[in-house]
């Protein structure tokens, strides 16, 4: 009978022809969620999410030497049938709070972040979410905290630093689209305007669109290194929000001295009697409008981290970059799924994919 604490390696199979293992533990394999024939080699950039058991039975899986260990059978069961379930990435979805991600292994990690788009009305056009790609070194067991920004709720800015819109003189606006980061620190993007070595890779939200029927004002796209301007209609003084920059928030191009972004945060909309646009979240956010008729600015990306490599943003008709530390990629592409190279339409996502030794 199986020894707790005891290393038992495992034997190559099919399934649901189970491989069998010392004779009374049968292995079943999913990779990525699904029924597998084919045992993943160590290094081919697998590791073991969760192992599985019936008949209570609990085992763990150790990535170094490749194998089951820690057998807990105590109460004697035989014909066990334990799942292993290999990923190649963990993915994170919108939840509105912190999430987490422990390495399993030491060893190359691809960090993938998309931001969410802004607010607007079903007819009208929001401001993109941005995305941004790195390369980093983690140690077996560090831990690195997601926070993946969401769409906004009417006027009330999407999590993780989306701006509000506001309601005024019969006009009102939505708010922007929240960020999506990836830091060695806890915490909202904002609260981490004194920690900014922690923060490893963000991708900005779009501001908001226009809050009434207009199909010839552009949004202002989140990501790369400078956010998208937000536009406004007709001619006249323009009261859309700024994109953010990598040292600066956008404001409201007409009044200037409010609807600002910050640190993290996109503009509220510009209290200037009317309702306005929220910007969006991002490295330093995009500012707000003051008016129905205007969008609100893009929240800046960022991927200047010393430790990343192999480092890109992509972003939604947007200005490029070549320089290593705010390289930007301008794209038309635009997806709900979240693509690489692609922007994002709706709430952000994040992906952390193993990449080996």
């Amino acid at each position: 009978m199986y020894e707790n604490n005891k290393t038992y390696n495992v034997i190559k199979g099919k399934v649901p022809d189970f491989s069998v293992s010392d004779g009374d533990i049968m292995l079943a394999f999913t990779t990525d969620g699904m029924e597998s024939t084919k045992f993943p080699n160590k290094n081919s950039g697998y590791i073991v999410n969760k192992i599985t058991c019936n008949n209570g039975i609990t085992a763990d899986w150790d990535n170094i030497s490749w194998s089951l260990t820690n057998i807990n059978n105590s109460n004697n069961a035989k014909k066990v049938i334990c799942t292993i379930d290999f990923v190649h990435g963990q993915e994170y979805e919108y939840v509105g709070k912190e999430q987490t991600f422990t390495a399993k292994l030491s060893g190359k990690y691809k960090l993938e972040v998309w931001g969410a788009s802004g607010g607007t009305m079903v007819e009208g056009t929001a401001g993109y979410g941005g995305y941004a790609v790195g390369e980093i070194n983690l140690t077996q067991n560090q831990t690195l905290y997601v926070n993946v920004g969401g769409i906004p709720t009417g006027t009330i800015g999407g999590y993780n630093g989306g701006g509000n819109g506001g309601v005024g003189n019969n006009q009102w606006n939505y708010g922007g689209g929240g960020a999506t980061h990836i830091a060695t620190e806890t915490g909202l993007l904002a609260s981490l305007k004194t920690k900014t070595d922690s923060v490893l890779i963000v991708a900005g939200g779009g501001g908001a669109g226009v809050g009434s029927i207009v199909s010839d004002v552009l949004p202002g796209s989140g990501g790369g290194y400078m956010g998208v301007n937000g536009s406004n209609r007709g001619g006249g003084s323009d009261f859309s929000g700024s994109g953010a920059t990598q040292t600066q928030g956008g404001g409201d191009r007409s009044y200037r001295e409010c609807g600002l972004g910050s640190f993290g945060q996109g503009g509220n909309f510009c209290n200037g009697g009317y309702g306005g646009a929220g910007g969006g979240g991002g490295f330093y956010g995009g500012g707000g409008g003051s008016r129905a008729h205007a969008s609100g600015g893009g929240g800046s990306g960022y991927i200047g981290n010393e430790l990343l490599t192999n480092k890109i943003m992509w972003c939604y008709n947007c200005t490029e970059s070549e320089d290593e530390k705010t390289k930007t990629k301008t794209t038309t592409n635009v997806s709900e799924e979240a693509t690489s190279e692609y922007a994002k339409q709706g709430n952000g996502y994040a992906k952390i994919t193993y990449l080996g030794k």
